[in-house]
């Protein structure tokens, strides 16, 4: 073998290095790639399950909500509305809020949404708006039940559409003021108790409540269940 071909031979042999490298490179991008990919994949299903197993649990706790409910009268005729029993005082400060509910404890203030159906799925779209006033009950400033709906939803949920809005109403405490702009007027209410129900299981009858204007704010619990029902009960009092 002259000078020549040993150059030639020593440039094969030193080529068979360099493009095994490459190749293992080559696959170990190709595999790289593919478990990123296939990671993303699983990641985004999981995503959306997750929303979706969540967005049917929204939809079942509207539906509890809505049963467990006490009876509440039909809805009055515009000409009878004007003989309902109203407090002496009608307890109120001028306001331009649109209406809206307000819970400073829990720096929470949400468009108030007057639900014209009892329907469950017209009030599982109401509660995307905000909190839901369930229809036929008691307006502020009226004597009796003021029912508002509101989701929970679980730790770490992002705050879209309002399913977060009652996902700390236990943390409320007798005492705990809440206000209602209704109409122009803002009406303030204090915290009397909490109460938890089972599921089906109705709000116990406050002897109270055929004199004075009361709030329940309802939801299921906990946060993201329908396990059982918080009900956390006001009453409407004097505005400073």
């Amino acid at each position: 073998m002259d000078f020549k071909q040993s150059l030639a031979s020593l440039g094969r042999g030193k080529e068979k290095p360099i493009n095994l490298l490459l190749e293992i490179r080559k696959v170990f991008l190709f595999f790289c790639f593919s478990f990123l990919f296939f990671f993303l994949i699983l990641s985004l299903n999981q995503a959306f399950g997750y929303f979706r197993n969540q967005l049917n649990v929204f939809e079942t706790q509207a539906r509890v909500l809505k049963e467990g409910l006490p009876p509440v009268p039909t809805p009055l005729l515009t000409e009878e509305k004007e003989k309902v029993a109203r407090p002496e005082k009608i307890n109120f400060v001028p306001t331009e809020k649109p209406d809206s509910l307000g819970i400073p404890r829990l720096s929470l203030d949400v468009p108030l949404v007057f639900s014209k159906s009892s329907q469950v799925k017209e009030i599982v779209k109401d509660l995307l708006s905000g909190v839901a006033v369930y229809p036929g009950s008691a307006l502020p400033g009226e004597t009796g039940r003021f029912l508002v709906l509101g989701h929970s939803s679980p730790p770490g949920f992002p705050k879209i559409k309002y399913y977060w809005v009652f996902s700390r109403l236990d943390e409320l405490q007798p005492g705990d003021e809440i206000f209602v702009v209704f109409e122009k007027k803002q009406y303030r209410y204090q915290v009397t108790q909490k109460i938890f129900l089972d599921k089906g299981e109705e709000i116990p009858e406050n002897l109270d409540s055929s004199r004075q204007p009361f709030l329940y704010l309802i939801t299921c619990w906990p946060p993201g269940r329908d396990l059982r029902r918080l009900a956390v009960e006001a009453v409407q009092v004097l505005t400073d």
